[in-house]
């Protein structure tokens, strides 16, 4: 009898330890998995934020490119008046779009008035220039589609050689985008939009 219980009681330990083992080989399988699709999502984001900062700078360049082979000036920003005054200014900020329902010009730029930034301010403030995707997957500032997590705009400022001198006919442009998943990220651009007729 004696021997018997001996037996059935270290049957019981190995069983515990075997059910411990197994436990503890599911909890970290099931930590790897959400480790691997936490890092995917988060590689993920990062690739649609490069490629939102690029579409920007690519619109721009776009616009630049269209103005040269239009006899205007290389930042002029067409609009529907035709009021050949508005350009891109220096020190400002500006949400840049492709718009397909202009057949002239396929691209939408307008100057941000009341501009924000930062993670506290990601609520309600950044909202005038969040991204919304409409139904042929096309980001747009648009708010009547689904809402994304990113935030775009396009800064503007003056070029300065070393000496800090500015270079006429010239700008430094930054195109940033910023979103917040399990933290705070941002994904910028930095490239120099020049006049072709500038030497």
């Amino acid at each position: 009898m004696k021997i018997k219980s001996r037996n059935s009681w270290f049957s019981i330990i190995e069983v515990m330890i075997a059910i411990f083992i197994f436990a503890m080989t599911m909890a970290s399988i099931f930590m790897l998995i959400n480790s691997s699709i936490t890092t995917n999502i988060l590689n993920k984001n990062h690739i649609i934020a490069s490629n939102l900062a690029r579409e920007q700078v690519e619109i721009i360049r776009n616009m630049r490119d269209n103005n040269y082979a239009t006899f205007h000036k290389y930042n002029w920003i067409p609009n529907s008046s035709n009021d050949y005054s508005k350009v891109l200014e220096t020190w400002k900020y500006y949400k840049v779009e492709n718009d397909f329902s202009d057949p002239t010009y396929n691209y939408k730029i307008e100057e941000i008035t009341n501009f924000w930034e930062g993670k506290s301010e990601l609520n309600w403030k950044m909202q005038d220039y969040r991204l919304y995707l409409d139904t042929i997957a096309h980001y747009t500032y648009n708010n009547s589609w689904k809402e994304t997590i990113f935030y775009r705009y396009l800064w503007v400022e003056e070029l300065k050689d070393s000496s800090w001198n500015i270079i006429e006919n010239a700008l430094k442009l930054t195109s940033k985008v910023i979103w917040y998943a399990k933290w705070y990220h941002e994904f910028e651009i930095k490239t120099i939009l020049a006049d072709f007729n500038r030497l």
